[in-house]
């Protein structure tokens, strides 16, 4: 008898196109996220264009790399690491706007370990940068707030259990992130810029009300 690859064939055809698929996506991905980077520069509508643009290229990401019905699966290629890309710029823009961690039920369809990846870890990271660049205009109470945030992430991420994954090596850029913005707020203090008293009090306030989506990331465990 022979024997009947027909079978064999379609799965590995399938396959293909759901590489090829997630590498066209990854490419469309990185060409919004830096249009979007450059926009902010700008701000105003051409940001608000820019951000809608890439929402709604993520929604035809999410909707095409779902399978058998489960969206947080993990993805075919590099995807993944574009979806962090993805999330990390919004938890950096929610930052901004808010000083806070952008909660992972903003985001149902990404994975725990992109929300992870992204909008803890990565995070940590572009605080870093952005506490620095604002330590050269001697804005110690941004750097603060970028701190204490960055801090935060950093006690609760020392519940998880990240073993010796993927994660476990991103998650040592956290203890780097709050060590750069520490040295950076003693310099500041001893150059003469001083955290005003003011904004300490309102800090002391905010942690009632927690700068971490607490249950949400407890939930992650």
């Amino acid at each position: 008898d022979t024997l009947d690859l027909t079978d064999l064939e379609k799965q590995i055809n399938s396959a293909d196109d759901r590489r090829q698929t997630a590498f066209d996506l990854s490419r469309k991905v990185g060409v919004a996220l830096t249009k979007c980077k450059a926009a902010s520069e700008v701000g105003g509508d051409v940001q608000l264009t820019a951000d809608a643009e890439l929402d709604s290229l993520m929604e035809e990401v999410f909707a095409k790399t779902a399978s058998d019905g489960d969206t947080r699966k993990p993805r075919d290629g590099n995807l993944s690491y574009k979806v962090e890309d993805y999330l990390r710029y919004k938890g950096y823009c929610h930052f901004l706007s808010t000083g806070k961690l952008i909660p992972s039920s903003s985001f149902p369809s990404a994975t725990d370990e992109e929300y992870l990846a992204g909008v803890c870890i990565g995070l940590a990271q572009d605080l870093a940068r952005y506490g620095v660049g604002r330590a050269t205009v001697r804005d110690a109470d941004s750097v603060s707030i970028a701190r204490d945030l960055v801090s935060d992430l950093m006690t609760y991420l020392l519940k998880f259990d990240f073993r010796n994954g993927p994660l476990r090596r991103k998650y040592d850029g956290v203890k780097y992130a709050l060590k750069t913005l520490e040295t950076v707020l003693y310099e500041l203090s001893v150059t003469g810029s001083e955290i005003d008293v003011e904004m300490k009090d309102s800090t002391k306030d905010d942690e009632a009300s927690h700068r971490l989506p607490n249950e949400e990331l407890e939930a992650l465990r």
